[in-house]
C-alpha cells in the first residue's frame, strides 16, 4: 500500500502521507507507514502472533486516530510489531451512529523482529491531522510523535 514520508512537515516528530482507493487500503497504508517508522524493514515482521481490534467512533479521522493509536499501544504494552491482516471499515448506518472498524492485526514481538529497529514512537499527534477523499482517492496526512 502506498505511503511517503513528509521530511519537510514537522521538526521533531515524523511524517507521512499516506492513500488508497478505499478506507480499508488508507488504513492499511497508515499502518504500514506507522511500521516503517519504527523498523527498517516492516515486510520482515512475521505472523507469530495475532490480534484482533474492534471499536466505533463517532467520526472517521477519529477512527484511524485510534486504530493508529492500538498499534502503537500493542507495540508499548505487549511488545509486539503488528501489521494488517484484514480489516473491514463501515460507515454508520444512519444518522447518529458510529463508524466501526474490526481489523485482525498479525506480528510478532520485538525481541524477536531481526532488523534494525528505528524510533520509538509515542503517539499521533492531531497536529496538521487530515483525512479526506480526493478524486475518488483517500488521502491522509498523520504526524507521528516519537
Amino acid at each position: 500500500m502506498p505511503y511517503m514520508y513528509l521530511e519537510d512537515k514537522a521538526t521533531a516528530d515524523v511524517a507521512f502521507k499516506a492513500w488508497g482507493k478505499t478506507l480499508d487500503e488508507l488504513f492499511t497504508s497508515c499502518a504500514n507507514a506507522l511500521l516503517g517508522i519504527m523498523v527498517a524493514h516492516p515486510e520482515n515482521i512475521g505472523p507469530a502472533e495475532e490480534r484482533t481490534v474492534e471499536f466505533q467512533v463517532e467520526t472517521l479521522d477519529f477512527l484511524l486516530h485510534q486504530f493508529l493509536q492500538e498499534i502503537i499501544y500493542f507495540k508499548d504494552a505487549q511488545r509486539l510489531f503488528l501489521k494488517v491482516k484484514d480489516i473491514l471499515i463501515e460507515p454508520p448506518e444512519n444518522e447518529g451512529k458510529s463508524w466501526r472498524l474490526r481489523a485482525t492485526l498479525v506480528g510478532e514481538p520485538i525481541e524477536l523482529h531481526e532488523d534494525e529497529l528505528l524510533a520509538d514512537i509515542k503517539g499521533i499527534t492531531f497536529h496538521d491531522f487530515s483525512l479526506e477523499n480526493k478524486e475518488n482517492q483517500w488521502e491522509a496526512t498523520i504526524t507521528v510523535d516519537v
